[in-house]
C-alpha cells in the first residue's frame, strides 16, 4: 500500500498543504520552508500518541490525512488536549485501527530520512 495523497492543515510551519507523492518524492526548499514540518506531520500520524507541539502556533487544532492508493484514509485530528485517529476504507466505512495493522502498512524507512540513508540497499 502506498500513500497517494497527503493533506496537512495547521501543523508546525504548514498552514495548508496537499500533495500527491510519486514513487520517489524529493522534499527541498530553503531553511524554514516546511521540509521538517512535512516529515514530522507524517511521522505524527503514523507514530501514534498525542503531541500538541505539532499544532501550528496561533491555531487551536491541526489535521493530517493520508490517502492510500487502495482508497483507505488515515486521519489524525488534534487539539491542545487530545488527538483522534480514524481509519476508513475506500467506501468511507470506519475500520478498527490496530497498532500492528498500521505497522504492517507503513514502511518506517520510507518516512524517516535518516533510516533511508542508513538502511541496507535492499530495504531502501
Amino acid at each position: 500500500m502506498k500513500i497517494a495523497k497527503i493533506q496537512i492543515s495547521n501543523i508546525l510551519g504548514i498552514e495548508r498543504l496537499e500533495c500527491e507523492p510519486g514513487k520517489i518524492t524529493t522534499i527541498s526548499g530553503q531553511n524554514g520552508s516546511g521540509k521538517t514540518s512535512f516529515l514530522e506531520a507524517i511521522k505524527g500520524v503514523v507514530g501514534g500518541g498525542h503531541d500538541a507541539r505539532l499544532i501550528r502556533n496561533g491555531t487551536d487544532e491541526g489535521q493530517i490525512v493520508l490517502v492510500f492508493d487502495s482508497g483507505e484514509t488515515l486521519t489524525k485530528k488534534m487539539n491542545q488536549k487530545k488527538s483522534s485517529v480514524t481509519f476508513e476504507d475506500a467506501e468511507g466505512k470506519k475500520m478498527k485501527l490496530g497498532a500492528t495493522y498500521l505497522k504492517d502498512i507503513i514502511d518506517p524507512v520510507g518516512i524517516n530520512p535518516i533510516q533511508i540513508l542508513t538502511a541496507d540497499p535492499k530495504s531502501r
